[in-house]
């Protein structure tokens, strides 16, 4: 119950005027351990489909990953992945107390590159060209990262376009 009133109650990372962001984003790590991981990649789930909450969401798949009981998640991942941005900011998220090693992040679990592989198929050209941004973990870095598989030559041909940055520009506001 604490974890969900947590998780419902906050967004990631932001400070209250009672606590710091770090502070509730530790919390939550340290509850989603005493939670069964069946419960944890249900409230990520809730937390993102039905709650509307997309950081606390990839922060509670980024715990379950690294649950001490382990177990298959990479639906999990791929099921609180709704943006295309949401790939780069899962593993931002990942890789947030991992010490880097010389220019290199810590290897991903299994689990990840299976959710991620699975969470990229999902996109098609207009919201990969929206949320392809010149940032330090680029939709292509995820894409080389996971070895996502496409589903069709035709899907196979947007992410040539993608690997070679010959997106079409999206047609939004911004542009």
């Amino acid at each position: 119950v604490e974890l969900l009133r947590t998780v419902a109650s906050c967004l990631l990372f932001e400070n209250t005027f009672y606590e710091k962001g770090s502070e509730i984003a530790q919390r939550i790590a340290d509850l989603s351990k005493q939670v069964a991981p069946e419960y944890l990649g249900k409230l990520a789930v809730y937390a993102r489909t039905k709650l509307g909450l997309r950081h606390v969401s990839l922060w509670l798949g980024v715990q379950l990953v690294r649950h001490p009981k382990g177990g298959r998640h990479a639906g999990v991942i791929a099921d609180t992945i709704r943006r295309a941005d949401e790939l780069a900011e899962f593993l931002s998220l990942y890789w947030l107390d991992q010490p880097m090693k010389g220019a290199r992040h810590a290897p991903l679990a299994n689990q990840v590159k299976l959710g991620l592989a699975e969470a990229f198929t999902k996109f098609n050209e207009y919201q990969l060209a929206k949320y392809n941004r010149d940032v330090e973990i680029k939709l292509r870095d995820v894409l080389f990262l996971c070895h996502a598989k496409p589903k069709d030559k035709a899907q196979a041909k947007l992410w040539k376009k993608l690997i070679d940055g010959k997106l079409a520009a999206p047609d939004t506001w911004e542009v």
